[in-house]
Formats: C-alpha cells, structure tokens, sequence
C-alpha cells in the first residue's frame, strides 16, 4: 500500500532535483533549434576555447569585445553535425568577449572571458563547464534529504 506522504516525498525530492540540475547545467545559448555552448567559460590568455554547437551549421563567426571592436570571419563547416570551431586567446585578449555565429536560417551567441596569465590560479577552479563529479553527488543527496524532509512533514503542524 501506498501512501500519501510517500509519494509527496518522493515527487518533491525530484522536483528539488530536477531544478538544481537545472541551475546547474553549463553555459548554452538557444535560438530556437540553435544551439552554441563553451568551454572553458572562464580561462588565461593562451586558452582555446571551443565554441560548439547543433541545430544549424553556421557560416560566420563575429567575436566582440567589450571597449574594442569585433573580429568577423567566414566559416567553411560543411554540414558537420554537431560542430566545433576553436578559438584561440593571446596576451592583450584580456576581458570578456561575445562570439556570435550565424547562419542564413539562425544566430546564437555565447559569452566567455579571457583573465591575465597572473591570474589563471585564480581561474583554474572554474575553466571547466562540468561540475565536478563529488559536487553533484553531494547537491543530489541534500535535494533528494530535503525533498524527503518536506514530503513527510504533517501539513497540521507547519503553521500553514
């Protein structure tokens, strides 16, 4: 037998679950079917970003910098599906940048940064756009305690 405060229980913890895997998902821009994603997000001059996307093969890539203007170049893809094109940082790169790709039927734009070579210690933590195996693990057994937690709870007693 099944019972109420049960399945409560399990349908919060799920729904606990459902919107910290959200939060938590890497940096991804949409337009429709379109789709472009970085990685790294954060990273020292030097660093090759890799600019990936589906939904469309784009034909032009525009990098813009904040203060500066922006690099335009033509890209030759194919009907590579997906698709990648890499970027590549130098000293002087040093801020935060826009790449916008586009093709005849759709546009997408994502965002990363490119830090000093002083500073790639302190960046080192976040050039990955994967969480970390142990903080996933960790971020589910607390939604799904807290889910459970607020699932069991008498509604009589929660002031409500």
């Amino acid at each position: 037998m099944v019972f109420r405060g049960t399945v409560r229980a399990v349908g919060t913890a799920l729904a606990v679950a459902l919107l910290v895997f959200v939060g938590a998902s890497p940096v991804t821009a949409q337009s429709f079917d379109c789709s472009v994603s970085v990685g790294p997000i954060v990273g020292a001059a030097g660093t090759v970003f890799s600019l990936r996307g589906s939904g469309f093969t784009p034909t032009r890539l525009v990098l813009e910098k904040k203060s500066t203007g922006s690099i335009e170049r033509e890209l030759s893809l194919g009907d590579a599906a997906p698709w990648s094109v890499s970027v590549a940082s130098h000293e002087g790169d040093e801020g935060e940048w826009l790449a916008r790709l586009s093709s005849e039927s759709c546009s997408a734009a994502v965002h990363f940064t490119v830090t000093s070579p002083d500073s790639s210690q302190l960046a080192a933590g976040v050039t990955s756009s994967t969480p970390p195996t142990l903080a996933v693990l960790v971020i589910l057994a607390c939604a799904l305690g807290g889910g459970i937690y607020l699932g069991r709870r008498n509604p009589s007693t929660s002031g409500g």
